[in-house]
């Protein structure tokens, strides 16, 4: 990621920023957040909130999708406006920044690959990998997914309670010996054993995108859940328009 980790909130290719938060300062620690974040909501800023909190994370970087192969076939808006989009909600946090990583995928960006270009980038750093529970449940269907906890620290942000359409909510068997719930951490990020998988409960807002776009699709009000300066970009370029929804 070192030339595609910006100093600013555009993403800025600027090689020598690999190492240098957007504030200032040496990166130590950072969680990769992807997804197509379309939109991008209050949901997944307070569960990078969050996961920067209990693991001290210095960086939470964003990584919008750039082609998702679970995402084949379906309308996804275009990654200029999905990147947008996140570079105004993630303005107001310091350790937030988004990553342009994927923008020129016109394969199927698979997360191993984008995870060792992180790992080549920032040698010598903790790095983990903030994901849902529902993605966690499906993992075995990832490219070569047996290698991520290798590549990254990875951290199943776990809403209690919360239903799970298919899989396993604890993951795949080969997995299970690896789960640390975070509770057990104790604030010490160093604890988590190389290879370790981080249980985190995330007492978080049940977000659904495509609720979102069908209100904003539909003209109503956007609820407190999307910023308003991320619903009046999406209304102004009518997003979520059918007609809209297509192209990169």
């Amino acid at each position: 990621m070192g030339g595609h980790l910006g100093r600013d909130r555009r993403g800025a290719r600027g090689a020598g920023a690999a190492h240098v938060r957007p504030g200032g300062g040496t990166v130590r620690r950072l969680a990769a957040f992807g997804g197509t974040f379309d939109p991008i909501h209050e949901g997944h800023l307070q569960a990078a909130r969050r996961a920067a909190t209990v693991l001290s994370l210095d960086l939470v970087v964003f990584i919008p999708a750039g082609c998702p192969p679970h995402k084949a076939g379906e309308a996804i808006s275009s990654y200029c406006h999905r990147f947008a989009m996140l570079a105004l909600a993630t303005r107001h946090d310091d350790r937030f920044v988004v990553s342009e990583l994927e923008r020129d995928a016109a394969a199927p960006s698979y997360t191993v690959a984008t995870l060792q270009r992180l790992r080549a980038d920032f040698a010598g750093e903790r790095i983990f990998f903030l994901l849902g529970s529902d993605a966690f449940a499906q993992i075995t269907t990832w490219h070569r997914w047996r290698e991520l906890p290798d590549l990254a620290t990875l951290v199943v942000l776990h809403r209690p309670g919360a239903a799970i359409a298919g899989g396993d909510p604890l993951g795949p068997p080969e997995f299970r010996e690896r789960l640390v719930p975070a509770a057990a951490l104790r604030g010490g990020e160093g604890e988590v054993p190389k290879g370790g998988i981080v249980l985190l409960d995330n007492e978080g807002l049940d977000v659904s995108a495509s609720e979102l776009r069908r209100r904003l699709r539909h003209g109503e009000r956007a609820p407190a859940l999307l910023d308003p300066a991320v619903a009046a970009y999406a209304v102004k370029h009518g997003l979520y328009h059918e007609k809209e929804r297509d192209g990169r």
